[in-house]
């Protein structure tokens, strides 16, 4: 080990501290909440759809209103049950994704960095806090292929994504 440090083979890492891994937290779990309120609703979808109450073409969006809707019509006690169930976790999740997303609009007021992200074209609140969280002042990249390195993106994608396909 210490021959590769001495040769220069080994490259340090950067620990961020606990007050940015701790602003992180946040936006990282709003993420993970979103998606488990996406398998909720798929859930529920597919109860629906196992007893004949949606259509196989079926594209409207999975929403509390089409939840009320098709319950009105279920054709069981138990698939009503079922779907209460994954139902209430719903509209928990929806109320815990509320409460992280008001934390996260004091957080950007406490942001110096949320005005750049924010004067970005297309960045709006949610991709602002996502970025600055992730990336902060950008201080800890030496240059754009560090920065392309660390988020996964290459020279042609950025290309890509300025001009269109």
């Amino acid at each position: 080990m210490s021959t590769l440090l001495e040769a220069k083979r080994l490259k340090g890492i950067r620990i961020p501290p606990e007050a940015e891994e701790a602003h992180r937290l946040l936006s990282r779990t709003r993420q993970q909440l979103v998606e488990d309120r996406t398998a909720v609703k798929n859930k529920i979808r597919m109860k629906f759809h196992q007893f004949g109450l949606i259509d196989d073409d079926e594209n409207r969006q999975m929403n509390h209103r089409l939840v009320e809707e098709l319950l009105a019509h279920t054709p069981s006690r138990e698939l009503t049950i079922a779907i209460n169930a994954y139902w209430s976790v719903w509209k928990n999740l929806d109320e815990e994704i509320k409460n992280i997303e008001e934390e996260l609009k004091h957080q950007a007021t406490e942001d110096p960095n949320e005005t750049t992200y924010r004067s970005v074209p297309g960045v709006g609140p949610q991709s602002a806090r996502i970025l600055s969280n992730e990336l902060g002042n950008m201080s800890q990249f030496k240059n754009e292929r560090q920065l392309f390195s660390y988020t996964g993106l290459t020279q042609e994608r950025i290309f890509e994504w300025r001009t269109g396909p």
